[in-house]
C-alpha cells in the first residue's frame, strides 16, 4: 500500500514538473482611470474589444481607478471606458506582443454622455515592467524576409547576438531550430516555445509551424523572468495567429531543379544526393 501511494505521488509530481516548463505567450493590458483633475474614479467600466475578432471582454475599476486584463492573447484591441456623466473615452491601435505589457491610462472629461473622446495615437511599446531584452519579429517581418527553409525559428539570425552554428538548409527540416547561439550561451541551453509550449527540436522529432501561420516571434537574449529560470540560455518565443471571422489562406511552391544548382564541389554521396532530391521538390500549402 505504502509503495503504491508513494509512486501515486511520484507520478503526480512529475506530471505538474512536466507542465511547469510551459511558459504564457500571453500578455496583459492594465492602466488607471482618472477624471481632469487627476483624481481616480472607481466603478468605471472597461470594454476590450479584439479588432480581428469582435471578442469583448468587460471589466469594472477597483476603488484605486486601476483595471487590469490578464491573458491576452497577442492581436490589435481597442478600449472603451463609460462612466455616467462623464465623456466616453476610446484607445485604438492597441498591439499586444508576447508576454506583452501594455499600460493605457484613460483621462474621462465631465459632460454629455454622447461625447466621445477617441484616442488613434498607439499607445508606447516599451516594455516598463519587464527587464528581458527581447526582439519582436511581427507578421509582416515574418512573412516578407527570404528563406529557404521556410523556417520561422531561424528567423533569430536577425538579432545582434545570434550566431548560426549550423549551415542546414532543408526546408522545415527541425533539427536545424535551434543551431543558433544566443547571447553568448550555447544553442543546446536554448528555450524554445510554440504558443507557450515548449518543443523539442532534435533531428526529426517535430515540425516547426508555417511561417504564414505566425503571427510574431520573440528572440530572448537574458531569460531573467523567474518563468524562464530554468534555461541557461537564450529564448525563441513563436506565437501562432489566432484567425479572425473571415476566411483566408495562402500557399506557396518551392522547387529546386538540377540545372540551376551548380555541381558539387566534392563527389557526392548516397545521402548528399537524397538531401538534394528532397530540395528539388519540395513543397507546401495552407
Amino acid at each position: 500500500m505504502t509503495h503504491r501511494f508513494s509512486l501515486s505521488i511520484f507520478s503526480l509530481l512529475f506530471f505538474f514538473t512536466t507542465l511547469s516548463f510551459a511558459q504564457d505567450y500571453r500578455g496583459r493590458i492594465e492602466g488607471i482611470v482618472t477624471d481632469q483633475t487627476r483624481s481616480v474614479i472607481a466603478g468605471s467600466t472597461v470594454t476590450l474589444s479584439n479588432v480581428n475578432t469582435g471578442i469583448k471582454i468587460i471589466h469594472k475599476t477597483s476603488d484605486t481607478g486601476l483595471y487590469l486584463f490578464d491573458l491576452v492573447d497577442p492581436g490589435s484591441y481597442s478600449i472603451t471606458v463609460e462612466q455616467p456623466g462623464f465623456g466616453t473615452f476610446v484607445q485604438e491601435n492597441i498591439v499586444v506582443q508576447t508576454r506583452g505589457d501594455v499600460t493605457v491610462n484613460a483621462m474621462l472629461t465631465t459632460g454629455a454622455v454622447q461625447q466621445n473622446i477617441t484616442v488613434n495615437e498607439a499607445p508606447s511599446a516599451v516594455q516598463f515592467n519587464s527587464s528581458n531584452r527581447d526582439l519582436t519579429i511581427d507578421s509582416k517581418m515574418a512573412t516578407e524576409i527570404p528563406r529557404f527553409d521556410r523556417n520561422p525559428f531561424k528567423l533569430t539570425l536577425i538579432a545582434p547576438s545570434a550566431v548560426n552554428t549550423r549551415g542546414e538548409m532543408q526546408p522545415f527540416h527541425s533539427w536545424s531550430a535551434n543551431s543558433v547561439d544566443l547571447g553568448g550561451s550555447t544553442n543546446l541551453k536554448n528555450d524554445l516555445l510554440v504558443d507557450g509550449m515548449p518543443v523539442g527540436m532534435g533531428q526529426k522529432n517535430s515540425t516547426p509551424p508555417n511561417t504564414d501561420a505566425v503571427q510574431e516571434v520573440i528572440v530572448s537574449t537574458n531569460s531573467v523572468d523567474a518563468e524562464s529560470g530554468h534555461s541557461a540560455g537564450g529564448g525563441i518565443s513563436v506565437t501562432t495567429k489566432a484567425g479572425t471571422n473571415e476566411w483566408h489562406g495562402t500557399g506557396f511552391y518551392l522547387g529546386v531543379t538540377p540545372g540551376s544548382t551548380p555541381p558539387p564541389t566534392a563527389p557526392e554521396t548516397a545521402s548528399m544526393r537524397s538531401v538534394r532530391i528532397c530540395s528539388e521538390v519540395r513543397s507546401a500549402t495552407r
